[in-house]
C-alpha cells in the first residue's frame, strides 16, 4: 500500500475508535515519521506501519489490544506486537487498557500487563532504529551510500544478537553465547541447516547488524523478555 493508501485507512480506523466501535479488526497504524529525519546527520524518517487484529472496547470506554496466533504458546515477539499497537492507540488519542490479550491457536487467551511488556518494547525498537540508522550512515569508498557494500552475516564487523526464539544471553551446548544470533534463524531455518550453508558459503548479503553485543541495558530488557515468555503459561488462561 502506498503511504497516502495507509494514510486513508488509518485515519477510518480512528474514526471508527473515536465513534465507539465495539470491536474494530485489521485496526491499521501508520506513523510516517515513528523517528522523526535528521537533516543535519542525513538520518531518515523511521515510519511504523501495523495491523491489530482486533480492538476491543470495553465497558469502561478503553479498547483492549487483541492479537490471534497460530502458535500455543506465547512467544516474545507477540508481545511485542502488543505494545506496539497499544502505544499506537496511545498517538492518536485513544483510551488503552491496561491489559492485552493473545488468542493462541488452541483458544487459549493470555493476558498481558501493557505496563510490564512496554518498557522491553521500547527498548527493542530502539535497537531496531540504532541498526536501522546504522545501515543508513553507510558509505563505499567513494563516500556515497549508494556504493556501500552489501553486508554478509557473520562478518567480524556485523555482529549477531537477539536470539528470535529467547531473548536471554545463555550458552547452548557448543558454548555458544545465545546473544550471537544468526538472522536466519528468524525464517526458519533449522541450525544444522545454516551450520552447512554457511560450509558452502551460502551466507546470504543483506541488511546491516541486525543486532551487536548487548550492553547492560539489553541484557536487562532482554532477560525481562525472556521472562515474560516464560510466565506466559502461568498468566491467566481461559477459554
Amino acid at each position: 500500500m502506498s503511504a497516502v493508501a495507509l494514510d486513508e485507512v488509518a485515519e477510518l480506523t480512528r474514526t471508527a475508535l473515536l465513534g465507539g466501535a465495539g470491536i474494530v479488526f485489521q485496526a491499521t497504524f501508520f506513523d510516517v515519521a515513528q523517528r522523526p529525519e535528521d537533516p543535519e546527520a542525513g538520518d531518515p524518517a523511521l515510519a511504523f506501519v501495523g495491523f491489530a487484529d482486533f480492538l476491543r472496547r470495553t465497558e469502561s470506554g478503553e479498547y483492549e489490544v487483541q492479537d490471534t496466533k497460530l502458535a500455543r504458546r506465547v512467544k516474545v515477539t507477540a508481545l511485542m506486537q502488543l505494545a506496539a499497537y497499544a502505544e499506537q492507540l496511545e498517538r492518536v488519542g485513544i483510551p488503552v487498557a491496561s491489559e492485552a490479550v493473545l488468542i493462541l491457536g488452541d483458544g487459549a487467551r493470555s493476558t498481558h500487563r501493557l505496563a510490564d511488556i512496554s518498557p522491553v518494547f521500547r527498548a527493542r525498537r530502539s535497537r531496531l532504529h540504532e541498526i536501522l540508522l546504522d545501515r543508513a550512515r553507510a558509505v563505499g569508498a567513494d563516500g556515497r551510500r549508494e556504493s556501500a557494500a552489501p553486508v554478509a552475516w557473520g562478518l567480524p564487523t556485523s555482529p549477531r544478537a537477539g536470539g528470535a526464539r529467547s531473548a536471554r544471553p545463555k550458552s547452548s551446548a557448543r558454548g555458544t553465547p545465545a546473544h550471537r544470533w544468526d538472522p536466519r534463524s528468524a525464517a526458519g531455518s533449522a541450525p544444522r541447516r545454516r551450520a552447512a550453508d554457511d560450509r558452502r558459503g551460502r551466507r546470504g548479503a543483506t541488511g546491516d547488524r541486525l543486532g551487536g553485543h548487548p550492553g547492560r541495558g539489553d541484557r536487562a530488557s532482554g532477560a525481562r523478555a525472556a521472562g515474560l515468555a516464560g510466565d506466559a503459561a502461568g498468566r491467566r488462561r481461559t477459554r
